[in-house]
């Protein structure tokens, strides 16, 4: 039995090192793998007759955000039963493996596993750079006509390796953790140096801000312990509750204005989220308790027109459309979708799942608070809260922290 339960954490290492490998040209490879790991899972359960233990509290709230996300399609824009719907099977698929990862005894083979998954994609991305993305191109199935088109300015293929940072950028901290409970604080310092010197270079501005903040939110876990994880807890309620009143306050098209006139050098994709989120904290005022319904970002009235941002000149520096597909911004997302009943549900959820890390040993701790703060950001500046591929790698890393979690050093 112990050798079994040996292979199923093994397993679970090696398909995670395998997305990290896979990362720099293709990050949405997330979603088999979920459901690889789940299948094994299934069988595995069959064949020892056993079930997971899942995280009530976090259940309880998950299953009360996708009911209230059902019955919001009552007064959705759109039918969006459906896609409440498909989002079901991630969800279990996600609970069952992150409760089979955290149940699954792990030693130095899985800590060289996930570091052997970053080191491959870090040459990866090295000979992307050298090759002008050649692996990229391939799998993408581009040609040099595609992307130096003159007419549509072609198409960016750098950015399809932005994605697999934001993976790397995340792999890296249950990495570490492991590294560190080994003793191996030079070969964690390399790992990390390498996560944002790969950012730097291959990432965006959110990377870099996902690392930073992570870091800072692991000094002050290891500085002030419980206290700092009560804190935490306690600014992610109000973080989640008071986002939009304080988007609605601070972003005005005057405070915007300045923000154009006075940062000169902003990089075009900020100033872009600035309006977004204005736009949005302006629908979500119309409609503040209950939202629009699952789904509707996509649909909002006004959301398909465009605006323009000039500087001081008058020149026009960019246009982009009020809400495209989503706010790039979860919480924003969740007030205008779900309205407060549904932000009510994700403060409490996240509240509790972030005071639960309290129970943990320190490294463990530092490292799933890194985490998660590392996650949040992305949940803040870049993707839609009900994107598949997004879902899934939060799933995975969760699962690879929560193996982490149970070093047995006495292994090995």
């Amino acid at each position: 039995m112990d050798r079994l339960r040996t292979a199923d954490s093994r397993i679970l290492s090696v398909v995670i090192a395998a997305v990290a490998v896979l990362a720099p040209f293709a990050p949405r490879a997330t979603v088999p793998a979920l459901f690889i790991l789940f299948a094994y899972q299934l069988v595995g359960m069959a064949r020892r007759r056993s079930l997971p233990s899942i995280n009530i509290l976090v259940a309880a709230g998950f299953a009360a955000l996708v009911l209230w996300a059902y019955l919001s399609t009552l007064w959705a824009l759109a039918p969006t039963a459906g896609a409440t719907t498909r989002l079901l099977p991630l969800l279990i698929a996600g609970f069952c493996v992150t409760a089979w990862a955290g149940e699954r005894p792990v030693d130095r083979a899985n800590v060289r596993d996930l570091c052997a998954g970053f080191a491959i994609a870090a040459v990866f991305y090295v000979f992307e750079g050298i090759s002008w993305a050649w692996l990229t191109r391939t799998v993408h199935h581009m040609e040099w006509r595609d992307i130096l088109d003159e007419d549509t300015g072609g198409i960016a293929v750098m950015s399809y390796l932005i994605n697999g940072t934001v993976l790397l950028s995340l792999f890296m901290w249950p990495a570490v953790t492991g590294l560190l409970a080994y003793g191996r604080r030079w070969a964690a310092i390399i790992l990390f140096v390498a996560a944002v010197a790969l950012t730097l270079e291959f990432g965006s501005e959110s990377g870099l801000i996902a690392i930073v903040l992570g870091w800072f939110a692991w000094w002050l876990a290891s500085l002030a312990g419980r206290k700092a994880i009560r804190a935490f807890s306690f600014a992610f309620v109000v973080f989640v509750l008071m986002t939009p009143f304080v988007f609605t306050r601070v972003l005005t098209t005057e405070t915007i204005d300045r923000v154009v006139a006075e940062v000169p050098h902003a990089p075009n994709s900020a100033l872009v989220r600035l309006m977004i989120w204005k736009f949005t904290s302006e629908r979500i005022a119309e409609r503040p308790l209950a939202g629009w319904g699952f789904d509707a970002a996509r649909r909002i009235p006004g959301g398909g027109e465009k605006f323009e941002m000039k500087d001081a000149t008058g020149r026009t520096i960019t246009t982009e459309l009020n809400l495209p597909l989503h706010p790039h911004n979860q919480v924003l997302q969740i007030w205008l979708e779900l309205g407060a009943i549904g932000a009510l549900i994700v403060a409490l959820t996240g509240a509790g799942l972030i005071a639960q890390t309290a129970k943990l040993p320190p490294i463990a701790r530092n490292g799933s608070i890194a985490l998660i703060t590392s996650i949040l950001v992305f949940d803040s500046l870049s993707f839609g809260a009900w994107q598949s591929w997004w879902i899934a790698a939060v799933i995975l890393v969760a699962a690879a922290q929560a193996s982490m979690n149970r070093l047995d050093k006495s292994s090995g």
